[in-house]
């Protein structure tokens, strides 16, 4: 589980993810408690949807950065 802290803390959500799934699974082989796979399981969902939130954010970021530049261009072009 520190390995899985760490990767969040690095913002590897997708990494994360993985080994909570690679934990729940040898849980399951060890008959655990089914409250306790749930837990770990939506765990990697949060984790998978903090990836496409950043991945997300990350975009539209790049996008309007394109957009406010072009504007820019725009009219330095129209001020000459």
């Amino acid at each position: 589980m520190d390995l899985v802290e760490l990767y969040r803390k690095s913002h590897r959500h997708t990494d994360a993810a993985r080994m909570l799934v690679k934990i729940a699974e040898d849980l399951r082989n060890l008959n655990a408690s089914p409250l306790i796979l749930k837990k770990i399981y939506v765990t990697a969902a949060l984790e998978m949807e903090s990836f496409k939130t950043r991945l997300l954010d990350a975009q539209i970021t790049h996008i309007t950065q394109q957009t406010v530049n072009t504007q820019v261009i725009l009219y330095i072009n129209t001020d000459s």
